[in-house]
């Protein structure tokens, strides 16, 4: 086929001014394909039989090409005497219009497929699926494969806690503890941080009890040491709801309550926990200690809760509590005027135990009043737009909000170190307490810099 015709399906006429039914070389033919399809690359032989019945279309223009058993014949030849290729690229309108006459086709090497070549995968929706391999490829499955980072997924992290003030400005005894256990395990990413803090006359004494609990969990649970891995400890920590967790949340008050050194009748503690486990983040949450994640996003950053405040008006806690016959109201004072958060009492003329948060680890007076220590998680997978990560008692969250916590953190994040982030954010919080002239909460917090 030395010439080929071109038939145009528009009845107006072409802006190059081209006869539509006039005979053109295939050189010309060339030219015209390369006006039409400057931006693709294109490699087909041009040379068919007389006889051509494959056809496809390039704008309005029908153009007649070989048919695809023409294509294979002329690759399984050795030679080709009479095929001219055209190539088109981008960057160069015409490459090559050379006869092959003195080349070679590249030749096609297929695998040679046998019994042992094929690879069988399974898949729940798919009962198999295989695929084939070469020879030359070979596949060395490692069972102990590490399928996550080796370097530290956190960067650093820091601290700090400072005892609060009584109406008389003397230092009381500080209630509040926190915990930091980093490489447990000795595996790189594997890392709890809590808060606790306590409440009531030996508040203190429950804190501290919580911290030797969770040290003595994490580092000798033989379900735990047995773990080869961070994906195996997280798998366990996931597996039935985070009930291994929950277990221990609820041994641990059990413990608690056997203690003869500590009345926990009415004294108890809230718990607020990340675990950096694989390249995952898990916060499990009892009470009103809080726990926020800054995340870079368009143009700002933005903060997310890594926990939920349990307070008596929540509505959930409150169905709850009024179901098991707890009252919840504020503390009324001898003006009559009711004033301070929503508190959980034991009846209408609010005698005790006065709770101003809805769960908590102890305060075994309370059990019968819906106040339960059943906890909270969320689970957020590590990313890199994540900045750093907020764990404090409600000394920091009394009067600082989440974006000014966030805003006055970033500031170290970038030009700084997470200690002094965390020491800026407790000075912060004990002006605004003398500012207002009140007694001075226990005041604790920890900065993670992702």
């Amino acid at each position: 086929m030395d010439q080929l015709i071109i038939k145009s399906k528009s009845k107006t006429k072409a802006r190059n001014k081209i006869n539509m039914h006039q005979r053109l070389p295939s050189h010309d033919f060339s030219d015209y394909i390369l006006s039409m399809n400057k931006n693709n690359n294109i490699c087909c032989p041009l040379k068919a039989k007389n006889n051509v019945k494959s056809k496809f279309y390039i704008a309005n223009t029908k153009m007649a090409l070989p048919k695809l058993e023409d294509i294979k014949g002329s690759v399984s030849r050795k030679s080709v005497s009479s095929s001219k290729l055209i190539a088109f690229n981008q960057n160069v309108s015409l490459m090559t219009s050379k006869n092959n006459s003195k080349q070679n086709l590249p030749s096609i090497s297929l695998p040679k497929l046998n019994k042992n070549n094929s690879i069988v995968i399974e898949r729940k929706k798919r009962k198999s699926m295989s695929y084939f391999k070469s020879n030359s490829l070979k596949i060395t499955p490692s069972k102990n494969k590490r399928l996550y980072l080796d370097t530290n997924m956190i960067k650093e992290y820091h601290g700090t806690s400072m005892a609060g003030t009584d109406d008389f400005g003397q230092t009381k005894i500080n209630q509040d503890s926190y915990l930091i256990l980093t490489k447990l395990n000795n595996f790189i990413n594997y890392n709890v941080f809590a808060v606790f803090d306590g409440h009531g006359l030996q508040g203190h004494l429950v804190s501290q009890f919580l911290v030797k609990y969770f040290t003595g969990f994490f580092k000798n649970n033989p379900q735990l040491t047995k773990c080869k891995d961070e994906l195996q400890v997280f798998n366990l920590f996931l597996c039935n709801d985070y009930k291994i967790l929950r277990d221990a949340v609820k041994n641990c008050e059990e413990e608690l309550m056997k203690e003869e050194n500590i009345d926990s009748k009415y004294s108890g503690s809230t718990l607020c926990m990340v675990i950096q486990i694989y390249k995952k983040i898990i916060c499990m949450n009892v009470g009103d200690s809080r726990a926020i994640l800054s995340v870079s996003e368009i143009l700002r950053d933005d903060i997310k809760h890594l926990s939920e405040d349990h307070k008596p008006i929540l509505k959930h806690e409150q169905e709850r509590i009024k179901k098991c016959g707890g009252y919840i109201e504020k503390c009324i004072y001898e003006d009559g005027i009711a004033d301070g958060p929503f508190r959980v009492w034991n009846s209408p003329t609010l005698e005790a135990p006065g709770l101003a948060l809805s769960r908590s680890i102890g305060d075994t007076d309370a059990i019968n009043l819906g106040v339960i220590s059943e906890p909270d998680f969320i689970l957020k997978s590590m990313k890199k737009d994540m900045n750093f990560i907020v764990i404090a008692s409600d000394g920091i969250w009394e009067f600082l909000d989440n974006k000014k916590v966030g805003e006055i953190v970033k500031n170290f994040y970038l030009n700084g170190t997470a200690k002094e982030a965390a020491e800026e954010i407790v000075k912060k919080s004990r002006e605004i307490w003398e500012e207002n002239g009140q007694e001075i909460d226990d005041i604790t917090a920890i900065i993670i810099f992702l």
